[in-house]
């Protein structure tokens, strides 16, 4: 449904951007979907599941760049990364990493 008055990006009191796509799977009551979530779909190429979480390296919302962005097996391992950088998660749980691709494609 079409709504005029409906904004196609707001920003929570998070600091959290989320981009108004009503039909998208992860979208919430409101029809709001994070916008870090849909960059990590784009770099994967693919939906992420409902079991995957994604998370800031920097915990800066703001900054919805690739190399600010992790994707994680389980939305455990996402708190954990969120919570406590220095934790010990399993590489194996990484899909996406930031810090890699940031080194992958800085010289490109």
């Amino acid at each position: 449904m079409f709504r005029p008055w409906r904004k196609k990006e707001i920003k929570t009191n998070d600091g959290y951007r989320l981009i108004s796509m009503p039909d998208h799977l992860a979208a919430n009551s409101n029809g709001y979907v994070p916008k870090h979530r849909l960059l990590a779909e784009k770099l994967l190429g693919r939906k992420l599941k409902s079991q995957e979480g994604t998370c800031f390296i920097n915990n800066k919302t703001k900054k919805v760049v690739p190399e600010n962005i992790m994707v994680f097996n389980n939305i455990g391992d996402a708190s954990k990364y969120s919570l406590d950088k220095y934790k010990y998660i399993d590489p194996n749980n990484i899909i996406f990493n930031g810090y890699k691709y940031l080194a992958e494609h800085r010289n490109k």
